[in-house]
């Protein structure tokens, strides 16, 4: 089984049961984040494999990051403060891995078995695509999660 997924800002989240021939991978932008895509997922794990929260360990990939995803109000006001820094008049920055990372943890995932991918698809230098920087010409970022049967 593989899975795959485009992202080129958005947060992609890998989930993987190491006792269980169960995966997920997760497209999570701002949308997805508001409707608890992350627990979401950790939730149909649990139901369908019968996957332990605890027992999951998760990575957050390359996405934007605080330092460069700012948002307006009609996108602020759907977040927690704690997941916002102010950025000037009715300006905020968003940080979609807090925002994610706690849906993760709130869902039974072990705050140590969150690793986060530290670069930001805006501002590094490492050649991942980000629509905040290029607009619609930009690229995808393709990623995958295979399960290898044993």
């Amino acid at each position: 089984v593989v899975l795959a997924i485009q992202v080129a800002d958005c947060l992609p989240i890998f989930l993987i049961a190491p006792n269980v021939s169960a995966i997920g991978l997760v497209h999570a932008g701002w949308r997805g984040t508001v409707a608890g895509i992350a627990g979401e997922a950790v939730r149909k794990l649990k139901e369908d494999f019968g996957v332990d929260p605890g027992s999951l360990s998760c990575f957050i990939g390359p996405s934007i990051h605080t330092c460069c995803y700012t948002v307006g109000r009609e996108v602020m006001d759907k977040f927690q403060t704690d997941h916002l820094t102010e950025n000037g008049p009715n300006r905020y920055n968003l940080d979609l891995i807090s925002a994610n990372s706690a849906q993760l943890s709130e869902a039974g995932v072990a705050a140590e078995k969150i690793t986060v991918d530290k670069r930001c698809t805006y501002c590094s230098e490492s050649g991942l695509h980000s629509y905040r920087r290029h607009g619609d010409r930009a690229g995808r970022n393709v990623c995958f999660l295979n399960l290898k049967w044993v």
